[in-house]
């Protein structure tokens, strides 16, 4: 990324899926080292909107730039090698793979000398001790809170300059959820960019400076964490046909 730039910028979105027309005009920026949430019903075209992002669904028009580099309709694999790393919504892991091959999967990207990628996951194990018990267990024995920590061990592994997850507290235990959010809320005070789409509201004023709220596939407000936590738009997009 380029110093100055901010590490995302979406300008003018707009996304079909099929025939139909899910995001509309939709923009919006994350300066470097943020945590933004992107929070909404749903239905509110949230997870298309990170797909739009990361290349899995090309946009119909607007602009999407990461770190100033126009990166529109760029194929996932392509912006992985630009920093971009996503935790998709229910994980995505590789089930008959064991932890440690799912870890070492997030590095696939990256040329670094096995020293290196050691020493990264080992940082993966420190931020989830848990992983560290399991690392030689097939992924896909563990539980749902588990498997979400492999999810975003692994895009870590990508040593990523922007984390995306999809939903991550979606399915979760309130205890397994609350571990899982500290440790993003970690990756936040390290300086490592954060967007995070979530219905949680309170889950993600823990951990965001600000959020974008989103509804029928439009941008309708922001607030700040502390607007977020203590909100009546809660209601509000959850009310809303």
């Amino acid at each position: 990324m380029s110093d100055g730039e901010p590490a995302l910028e979406i300008e003018h979105l707009s996304t079909l899926r099929g025939r139909v027309q899910v995001l509309w005009d939709v923009s919006l920026r994350v300066e470097r080292g943020e945590t933004v949430a992107i929070v909404g019903p749903n239905g509110a075209g949230k997870t298309t909107l990170v797909g739009s992002i990361t290349g899995l669904i090309p946009p119909k028009a607007g602009r999407v730039r990461i770190g100033g580099a126009d990166v529109t309709g760029l194929s996932p694999e392509r912006l992985a090698t630009r920093g971009v790393a996503l935790v998709p919504e229910r994980r995505g892991i590789f089930a008959p793979l064991t932890v440690r091959e799912n870890l070492q999967m997030g590095a696939y990207a990256r040329r670094a000398p096995r020293a290196v990628l050691a020493a990264d996951l080992e940082g993966v194990f420190e931020l989830f001790p848990a992983l560290r018990r399991y690392r030689d267990t097939i992924a896909g024995s563990l539980s749902g809170g588990e498997q979400q920590m492999v999810a975003i061990g692994r895009a870590l592994m990508a040593k990523p300059d922007l984390l995306l997850l999809d939903e991550p507290s979606l399915g979760l235990a309130p205890k397994v959820r609350a571990e899982n959010f500290g440790a993003l809320a970690r990756l936040a005070e390290r300086g490592v960019t954060i967007v995070l789409v979530e219905q949680n509201l309170r889950l993600a004023a823990r951990i965001c400076s600000r959020a974008y709220l989103m509804q029928r596939g439009r941008i309708v407000g922001t607030e700040t964490a502390d607007e977020l936590a203590r909100s009546a738009r809660s209601v509000y997009l959850a009310a809303r046909p």
